[in-house]
This record gives C-alpha cells, sequence and structure tokens, in this order.
C-alpha cells in the first residue's frame, strides 16, 4: 500500500501510511506502538508538526479515545484524557478536504510524548524515508571523459555568454598560470584573485597570467579575450566583476590544466538577478549563508533576498526591543511553539548586528545587493507573540492563516504598531546599505480587522471603504517612512493591495513588486508602472518536489519542478520587469544537505535563464555543461545531491 513501510527499520518508530488514490480529500494514520514497558496514563501528551488543518481521531486497539486537541499553527498537541495500557498501539487518523497526501514529506514531523513524571521523550519515525533519507546522500563521480572533452568543446560555462567564440583547431592551448598579474589598478581586478583562491586544481609550471582591464562599455556589459600573450577585459563597472567570473570559470574548468583562446561579448538580459532563501521557518548560520553566496556569485546572481521574519521566528536582534531576541528560539513551554517539525528541542537562532555586517560585506565583495525582508503585516505572528502590547484588546476580528494562525496580522490601526515597525526599519536601515527593503505584504488572510474597533474608526476617519484600503494606506505609511530615508520599498504582489480601491491610500508606483503566485501579477504590475521582479512559483521555487514520486521531497502545490522546467521559463518581456528571482522557502528544509539537494542542479538552470541565454532547443547542451559543475560545488563544500536522479 501507498506509504507503508514493510520493513520497519526502528521498532519504536512511528508508522505513517496514508490513503492513496483520493481526489479532494486526505485520510492518513500514524501509528505508535507503546512498547515502552508502562502504560501512559491520563494527561501525557502526544505532539507534533502536521501541515495540513485536520480532523484528528486518536485509538488504540480499535477503542476510540477521549482527548483534547489543541492546534496552534501546524502544531498538534493531544491530550490524553484516559490511559493506554503498555504493549498497545496508539493510532491517530488525519483526515479533511483539500488536496490528498502524496509524498513522504507529508508525514507528521518531530513527533514526541510530554508526560509528566517522564518529560519529553523524542518519537523518531520508523521508515526513513519520512525523513527524505538525505543524510547519507553523497556526489558521484563526476566521468573523467566528460571533463576532458573541455578542452576540445565551447566549455561549460553557465550562464552561457551570448556570444562565445573559440578557435576550431588545438593550437594556442597554454598551462594554467600559478599567479596573475594585472596591468590595470581597478579595484575591481583584485576580485578575481578572491575567486581564484577557490581554484580545485592543483599548482602548475605554466608562466603568469597578464590581465589588462579596463572600463568603456554599459554597466553590466563586457568584452573577453583569453590569448596566450595575456586576458584582455573590457566592460562596464559591473561587467568587469562578471568578466572576471566567466574568466574564473574556465580556469578551474580546465582538468588538464590548459586554457584555449576564446573571445566572448556577453551582457545580462535582466539587471536584477536574485536568490531568495527563507531563514525563518529553519534557520541557517552565517557560514552557510556565504557558502550560498559564493555559488550565487559563481552563477552571476546579484542580488540575494534575505527573508528574515515570519510566523515561526524573527532573526534579526533588535536594541530597542530586545523581546525580540528572546524569541529566537521556538519549543515547548516557550511563547513560539515547536513547528515544522522542530520537535522537543529548542530550535532556531537570531543574527547579531556583526554577523549581518558580515554577510553584507560577504556579499558586497561578490557583486551582491542583499535584500531584507520584514514580512508584515501579515505573517507577524512571532512579532505579536514578542510584543503582545501591539494587539488591539477589543479586536474580535476572526481569521485563520493559510498556515492555520488565528493570530498573525498585526493592528494596522493602531499607533503604537507603526511606531514600533518604523524603530524597527531604522534598525535595519543601519544594517542593511541596499536600496531596496522588501515589506513582505503577501497572504493577509479574510477576516483581518473585520471586527477592530480601530480599525473602524480610523477607516471613517480616513474615508476608507474597506479593509484592503486600509492595508494600502498601512504600507504607504512605511513607504513614506522608507522614501525619506532614501530607500525604496518592495513587496510580494500583494503590497499593491489597496490600489484598485483607493489609490491614494496604496503604495506607490515606486513601489518594486515580486510576482510569485504566476507572472500575471508582475505583468499587471509593469503594465500599471511598478518595477517587477518575477518569481513564479511555477517555475521558480526551488522548494517545490523535483518530482511526483513520492520519495522526492518538497511541496507541489504549485506543480512539480524538474531541472527542465526551471530551464524552460520563458519571461514575457516589459521595460520595467527589472529581472526574476529563484526562491527556497525551508518549511521542509531543516539542514543544509536538504538545502543543498533542493538548491542544485536546478539554481544552474535559474541562473540561465535570468542571464536571458537559456534555448530550450539546447537544454541536452546545458545538461552538459552542468555536469561538469558537479566537482565544482563538491570542492565548495555542498553535499547532498542526486546526480542520477536530477542532472
Amino acid at each position: 500500500m501507498t506509504g507503508q513501510n514493510p520493513n520497519v527499520s526502528n521498532p519504536i518508530g512511528f508508522q505513517f501510511r496514508w490513503q492513496p488514490n483520493l481526489k479532494s480529500a486526505f485520510d492518513a494514520t500514524m501509528t505508535i506502538p507503546l512498547n515502552m514497558g508502562k502504560s501512559i496514563a491520563p494527561g501525557a501528551n502526544l505532539c507534533f508538526s502536521f501541515a495540513r488543518s485536520a480532523s484528528l481521531e486518536v485509538l488504540s486497539d480499535d477503542h476510540t479515545l477521549a482527548t483534547e486537541i489543541a492546534q496552534d499553527g501546524d502544531f498538534y498537541c493531544i491530550t490524553f484524557l484516559e490511559g493506554v495500557p503498555k504493549s498497545s498501539t496508539v493510532q491517530v487518523r488525519f483526515f479533511g478536504d483539500g488536496a490528498p497526501l502524496r509524498k513522504w514529506s507529508d508525514a507528521p514531523a518531530g513527533v514526541f510524548w510530554d508526560i509528566a513524571e517522564e518529560g519529553l521523550t523524542d518519537v523518531p519515525p520508523a521508515d526513513n524515508r519520512c525523513l527524505g533519507d538525505l543524510e547519507n546522500l553523497q556526489f558521484v563521480s563526476v566521468d573523467t571523459g566528460i571533463l576532458e572533452s573541455t578542452i576540445e568543446a565551447p566549455g561549460a560555462l553557465v550562464p552561457a555568454p551570448v556570444d562565445q567564440q573559440n578557435p576550431s583547431d588545438s593550437s594556442g592551448l597554454w598551462s594554467i598560470p600559478n599567479s596573475i598579474g594585472y596591468r590595470s589598478n581597478h579595484p575591481v581586478s583584485f576580485w578575481f584573485a578572491e575567486l581564484i583562491s577557490q581554484d580545485f586544481h592543483p599548482d602548475n609550471d605554466g608562466p603568469d597570467l597578464d590581465i589588462q582591464v579596463s572600463e568603456g562599455m554599459a554597466t553590466d556589459a563586457y568584452e573577453l579575450r583569453v590569448a596566450p600573450e595575456g586576458v584582455v577585459l573590457k566592460g562596464g563597472p559591473e561587467g568587469l566583476q562578471l568578466g572576471l567570473v566567466t574568466l574564473a570559470q574556465k580556469v578551474w574548468q580546465c582538468s588538464e590544466g590548459v586554457l584555449k583562446p576564446t573571445q566572448i561579448s556577453d551582457q545580462p538580459a535582466h539587471h536584477y538577478r536574485g536568490f531568495m532563501l527563507d531563514v525563518v521557518r529553519h534557520f541557517f548560520p552565517v557560514a552557510t549563508i556565504k557558502k550560498l553566496l559564493d555559488s550565487a556569485a559563481w552563477l552571476k546572481l546579484n542580488h540575494f533576498h534575505w527573508h528574515l521574519t515570519d510566523d515561526d521566528g524573527w532573526r534579526v536582534a533588535s536594541q530597542a526591543y530586545p523581546q525580540l531576541n528572546k524569541i529566537a528560539l521556538r519549543g515547548p513551554g516557550r511563547p513560539l511553539p515547536p513547528q515544522m517539525g522542530s520537535g522537543s528541542k529548542a530550535y532556531g537562532g537570531i543574527y547579531s548586528p556583526e554577523d549581518i555586517k558580515e554577510v553584507v560585506a560577504y556579499a558586497q565583495a561578490r557583486g551582491i545587493t542583499v535584500v531584507p525582508e520584514m514580512d508584515i503585516p501579515g505573517h507577524a505572528r512571532a512579532l505579536i507573540r514578542a510584543l503582545p502590547e501591539i494587539v488591539e484588546a477589543g479586536d474580535q476580528s476572526q481569521y485563520e492563516s493559510v498556515q492555520f494562525h488565528r493570530q498573525n496580522v498585526l493592528s494596522v490601526a493602531e499607533p503604537k504598531v507603526l511606531t514600533v515597525l518604523t524603530t524597527l526599519l531604522d534598525e535595519w536601515l543601519e544594517l542593511f546599505p541596499g536600496r531596496l527593503v522588501h515589506l513582505g505584504s503577501d497572504e493577509v488572510p479574510e477576516g483581518a480587522w473585520t471586527g477592530s474597533p480601530t480599525a473602524k474608526t480610523l477607516m471613517e476617519q480616513l474615508g476608507l471603504s474597506t479593509v484592503e484600503a486600509l492595508h494600502g494606506w498601512f504600507l504607504r505609511q512605511l513607504q513614506d517612512h522608507l522614501t525619506a530615508k532614501g530607500r525604496q520599498c518592495g513587496g510580494w504582489e500583494e503590497v499593491r493591495t489597496g490600489q484598485s480601491v483607493e489609490l491614494d491610500q496604496g503604495v506607490t508606483t515606486d513601489a518594486w513588486v515580486y510576482s510569485w503566485q504566476g507572472e500575471q501579477a508582475g505583468q499587471d504590475a509593469a503594465e500599471a508602472g511598478h518595477p517587477v521582479v518575477l518569481c513564479p512559483a511555477q517555475t521558480c521555487y526551488l522548494d517545490l518536489a523535483y518530482s511526483d514520486h513520492e520519495a522526492d521531497p518538497g511541496y507541489y502545490w504549485a506543480g512539480t519542478l524538474d531541472l527542465q522546467k526551471v530551464y524552460s521559463y520563458q519571461p514575457r518581456a516589459h521595460s520595467k520587469v527589472m529581472g526574476l528571482q529563484a526562491c527556497l522557502w525551508t518549511e521542509l528544509v531543516a539542514s543544509e544537505q536538504r538545502l543543498s539537494f533542493m538548491l542544485l542542479p536546478r539554481l544552474l538552470a535559474f541562473a540561465e535563464v535570468a542571464w536571458g541565454t537559456a534555448n530550450l532547443e539546447a537544454f541536452d547542451d546545458f545538461k552538459g555543461r552542468a555536469a561538469h559543475w558537479q566537482s565544482f560545488w563538491k570542492a565548495l563544500g555542498w553535499n547532498g545531491v542526486r546526480p542520477e536522479s536530477h542532472w
């Protein structure tokens, strides 16, 4: 049966099975053996994360148990009102309307018992497929024959240049040099030394490489000529960096220790080539962020969108509101309960000002701008839990967010809310020098503010007829604050909320719009005059599963996303479309191994799409080039890719 493992590897762990072939409902069972040698007394709690809003039925040996069930986001706590004898089992049935379950990653996670006299006891899955079984994934050795072909072929440059000319014969090959010389004092020249320090070849006896660098082109354009007598690089301020990345790629790709002459003329189709990482659902240390920035720089991505706040955590330390620092960890008995399978132990983290400055400087040195995101007015449960005084006492609004939260929307009519947010934004502006600040604005649930006396009064004073207009008014206050500080706001496509109702109360067309549910919202925003970043989930969300296979971890609400589908994305051109962004949400990404698994090799395909040289007819050529990068990612420190499935 789908979802049942006949070879239980952990007899004390839970088993999970789901009913296959359902159309618009789900029905699944988690079975936990009570082989601990003792019974479960009344008052015991069984806790876990489950990413659906489900009805639960709890049974033991076909007897329905009396229980109380509490839900907070995806965290469920079942309190047993009657005991369960030892040597029996507990079965929890999950059922409800909605998309059927299809994958092992749909299973409950972070399961634990909370028993007064015993404390907290984790219950692992009996079947490692519930974990995705990624911890032991290793890179497959690269075919030497493929690497040798680099010498005769145009190489494995990703993204592919707009124009690359290579001699048809093999004359002019010369050894990769040991050292680099510059005929320029331009500061960008020395970035090459930073890149080439990550070269993965043994020392060679070749001559020094002489690089002549000069400006004189469009900002992000460059021309690169590689010949035995030296390298000539001409470009604009950004183009020089991009050209040096191309040269660095050529150096490390030549496994035989030789370079081949080439001439390249190149320029990206999109100014904004971004990647977003959610560090709230699961936290990643600075070392992992740096590794990601290195990878992005090698692929010529130039914006890092850092999703730093959400319902499940607040990742930026605050001096003005130290209460936020205290909710850096979530777990049992804390203001933020376990979520996304974080289980019985305290989990999370926070970035100090020093951490953030270190990341920003590291990104800048690689030509990458950091775009911080403070996700408001929805997705604000963590902020509300840390600062309960900002909640309007008389608000009777009833709502439930997509993630099953019933108090995650800020009381936007409360003056103290704006005071808190502008204070926090001012703290952030000291840390993030980039012009763009992302304000989220997505997924405010229906029903928010409809029962708020303060909202009603403010709407009457402003002449607003809908809560959507109130949403727009609120964002406009924050936009005006950022504008006065010399910054520009962005937001998900919902940042335009309120414009169609009362245009003068919504954000202005200076606000950047990130289109995520599809491309159309971005095209509409561009037509209205907004700068737009396209990141439609169907082709740009790297948290989607690669395939329909039940063992492939990841979400599938927007379909599945294999390498070819990423590569096939052809964004519609518009003068206001600034570029593209890949996004990695981390509800199901709890480790660096899983991050690597979801990221690679799809990030290579996205980089070529964002550059503008992806050609679906040449997909096989792209796959051949991408294969050369396996050894590079391994040397850079990534671990957790299944080349046999996805390369």
